[in-house]
């Protein structure tokens, strides 16, 4: 059984500010492949979502590119909701927040994030995403 990593907010933050290196997050990348899955944590997924929702207009891109860092990673993986992790894998039991399971952050959240070109659109959901467009007509 392969084992998993994720990272903490600080070690994406701190590589998509360029306080470390993109050359030594792409080493740890490539050490990483084939030992171990790489993860993308609901808490540091949802930090970064935070600070992209609550910062200024200025800083929306520099939010967005962490968000890209933690997750443009080749065959990652997004980990479900603490609580719901152990009400599925402990208890049995289906997830209470489905919009949260990991299947909705990769297709749903994420398109929805990399499509954004402003925290303002983003918020009042004028992102439109392809495979929604037929059914999307705006008349404004």
């Amino acid at each position: 059984m392969t084992q998993s990593v994720y990272f903490d907010s600080q070690i994406i933050i701190g590589v998509s500010d360029g306080r470390t290196p993109i050359d030594i997050w792409k080493g740890v990348l490539e050490k990483l492949a084939g030992r171990y899955n790489y993860c993308v944590s609901f808490t540091t997924f949802m930090e970064i979502v935070n600070a992209l929702a609550g910062g200024d207009e200025d800083h929306f891109e520099q939010n967005r590119e962490r968000l890209l860092v933690l997750t443009d990673v080749v065959d990652s993986e997004f980990l479900p909701m603490p609580s719901q992790f152990v009400r599925a894998a402990v208890l049995g039991l289906p997830s209470e927040r489905p919009d949260f399971t990991p299947e909705g952050l990769e297709e749903f959240w994420m398109p929805a994030l990399k499509q954004a070109r402003d925290g303002k659109g983003l918020c009042l959901g004028e992102v439109v995403l392809p495979s929604f467009w037929p059914r999307v007509h705006r008349s404004d």
